[in-house]
């Protein structure tokens, strides 16, 4: 049976975990926040990107895009370097191989590159290997040099082995639970979208805008450096997105294991009450069995 003092002392224990994951919790949320705004932050810079493409294309009447095709797929899984953000891993990692293998049966034409060790920890015991993998940034100043090596390792990549299409797979937030995943293909630029961009340019030509934009460089040239942004704009985002994401998986941890500190701590504290109430009723009956004793031998 446990004394008072080891009573005490599991709930000193207890109270400095308790600390350690309000700490955690904090700095989760902080996170979010932080991630979501840097997020947020790309709006002109995407909107100005989209603008130079849909100028660009405006006279163009077949836009120089590549087909996409799965012959030989490039996938990207964004997960975590860090632990206690649920199963943020495990579900990116099979919605990505699920859906690259749907696209590639042979697995030499399956390529993949991660973010994150935790994400290359669930390539262990399978066929596929990673052929790169990058650690992730630790604060939202390096996501853009981040951004920048996996673009280069990609077009690298693009060039050697000749990749047919590059996805992109991470969490996100979601709203019925912590964290979801999500699936974006960044290249080829989907038509549709292209030609969405091209429109908006028609439409501000024919407004007689005065403020139409002007390009003096050639124009497959111009072009490619711009969909080279749209890429870096987009896998920013996803980047961003999901290191949001993993903080809130670790918030949502960090609560649950707040709620079961709490609970425990309650427990132990009524314990020590009633293991002290037992001490004190014990020297109590000894003080009166003793004074009883003197009095009969008196």
């Amino acid at each position: 049976m446990e004394t008072v003092q080891d009573l005490q002392r599991r709930i000193e224990g207890t109270e400095d975990l308790g600390s350690v994951v309000r700490t955690m919790k904090s700095l989760a949320a902080v996170s979010i926040r932080q991630y979501d705004e840097a997020a947020r932050s790309l709006a002109q810079y995407e909107a100005a990107v989209r603008m130079g493409l849909g100028f660009v294309l405006r006279d163009w009447p077949f836009p120089p895009v590549e087909k996409a095709t799965a012959a030989k797929p490039l996938a990207l899984l964004i997960g975590s370097d860090q632990g206690m953000c649920g199963k943020l891993n495990e579900e990116v990692h099979e919605v990505g191989r699920t859906s690259i293998e749907a696209m590639a049966d042979d697995p030499s034409k399956r390529i993949y590159i991660v973010m994150g060790e935790r994400m290359a920890a669930q390539f262990i015991d399978t066929a596929d290997q990673p052929e790169k993998i990058f650690t992730l940034p630790s604060s939202v100043g390096g996501i853009g040099g981040a951004v920048s090596q996996v673009l280069s390792t990609v077009n690298e990549i693009r060039e050697q082995r000749n990749i047919t299409a590059f996805h992109v797979f991470h969490a996100q937030q979601g709203a019925q639970q912590a964290t979801e995943p999500r699936h974006a293909m960044l290249w080829p630029i989907r038509q549709a979208l292209l030609e969405e961009m091209r429109e908006r340019q028609r439409e501000r030509r024919d407004s007689k805008s005065r403020s139409l934009p002007y390009y003096s460089m050639d124009r497959g040239a111009l072009f490619s450096e711009l969909v080279g942004h749209f890429l870096f704009g987009s896998l920013f985002r996803a980047l961003a997105a999901s290191l949001a994401a993993e903080n809130a998986a670790r918030l949502a941890a960090m609560q649950g294991a707040e709620k079961n500190i709490d609970n425990q701590l309650d427990e132990l504290r009524a314990l020590y009450r009633q293991r002290r109430q037992m001490n004190i009723t014990e020297e109590l009956l000894d003080i009166v069995s003793g004074f009883t004793a003197l009095e009969q031998q008196s």
